[in-house]
C-alpha cells in the first residue's frame, strides 16, 4: 500500500512553505516605518565608553552586593547591610546609618613571626581582653576579644605579609542589648574576611569598554595581551568588533577594547 504524502494533519507547526506564504502575505499589511536619522558615531562611542563587561556588584546576588573588595590589598569582607564605607590606601571604616557603631580595618606590614595573641599583647600593648577566641578562617589565623570593660571588639588576622587589625567602636549611648546586637554584626563581618577569589576579580575590579583608533599595525593579539579580560581575550575582542574569526583592525578604525 502506498503511503500518502505528508499533509500536516497532526503537526503542531505548519509546513515551511505554508509559513513562508503566510509571512509574505501579511507583510503587505505592515506600514512602512521611516528609517531612523543617521546618528553621529562619536555620540555612540561616548555613550558606550565605560560600560562594564560581565557581572558587577550591582548585578551580583545580595551577599556579593554587600561585599567590600579591597583590590590593592586583595581582600574581601561582607559589612552589615546598610553600613557605608570610607577608605584610605591602608584602612577602611564601615559605619551604621546612625554612626553609633563602626568597624575599622587597618593593614600593617608583619615583621615578627609570633602568634596573633602575642601580637596584641606585645606589639599593640593591649592586655586584659575578655571573651577571647582564636580565629581560623579561609586558611588565615587570628585572635579576637572585647576590650576590658567595654563592648568594643579588637581582632587581629594574619594574611600574607600583613597584619590586619580590626577595631570596633560602639557609642556609649547604646544599651546593652543594642551593643550586643551590633557586636554580633561586627563578629560576622570579621568572620567573612578572606582573600579575593580568582573568579571574583571581574566583580571586584570590573572590566569596561573603551575605544582606541587603530593605526594599521596593531593586531587583536596585541590588544589581547594588554587586556584585563580573564580568558579568551583575543576571541572576545574579535566578537566585540565584528572581526571573528579573522581580520585585523584597519588604520583609522575605532576599536572597542576591554580594560
Amino acid at each position: 500500500e502506498n503511503v500518502s504524502a505528508y499533509h500536516g494533519l497532526f503537526s503542531t507547526h505548519p509546513r515551511n512553505d505554508t509559513r513562508l506564504y503566510q509571512a509574505v502575505s501579511k507583510a503587505g499589511d505592515i506600514d512602512v516605518v521611516q528609517q531612523p536619522a543617521e546618528v553621529d558615531p562619536a555620540n555612540f562611542r561616548s555613550a558606550l565608553s565605560g560600560l562594564p563587561l560581565g557581572q558587577t556588584r550591582q548585578s551580583a546576588n545580595t551577599e556579593d552586593r554587600n561585599r567590600y573588595y579591597q583590590t590593592l590589598l586583595n581582600y574581601a569582607i561582607i559589612f552589615p547591610d546598610t553600613w557605608t564605607e570610607t577608605e584610605t590606601m591602608t584602612t577602611v571604616t564601615a559605619s551604621n546609618p546612625s554612626n553609633t557603631a563602626s568597624l575599622k580595618i587597618e593593614a600593617r606590614r608583619r615583621t615578627q613571626n609570633i602568634e596573633p595573641r602575642l601580637y596584641i599583647r606585645d606589639t599593640l600593648g593591649i592586655t586584659g581582653l575578655q571573651k577571647t577566641e582564636e580565629l581560623r578562617q579561609y586558611g588565615l589565623v587570628g585572635y579576637t576579644g572585647l576590650l576590658a570593660g567595654t563592648n568594643n571588639r579588637l581582632a587581629v588576622i594574619y594574611y600574607g605579609q600583613r597584619t590586619y587589625i580590626f577595631q570596633s567602636e560602639l557609642s556609649e549611648e547604646m544599651g546593652e542589648e543594642e551593643s550586643e546586637e551590633a557586636d554580633e554584626l561586627i563578629q560576622a563581618a570579621i568572620a567573612s574576611f578572606r582573600p579575593i577569589a580568582s573568579n571574583e576579580l571581574m566583580i571586584a575590579n570590573p572590566v569596561s569598554i573603551s575605544y582606541i583608533q587603530a593605526d594599521g599595525s596593531i593586531t587583536y593579539a596585541d590588544l589581547a595581551r594588554s587586556s584585563r579580560l580573564p580568558e579568551y581575550a583575543e576571541e572576545t575582542l574579535r566578537l566585540m568588533n565584528g572581526d571573528y574569526p579573522s581580520g585585523e583592525p584597519a588604520a583609522g578604525e575605532w576599536i572597542k577594547i576591554a580594560n
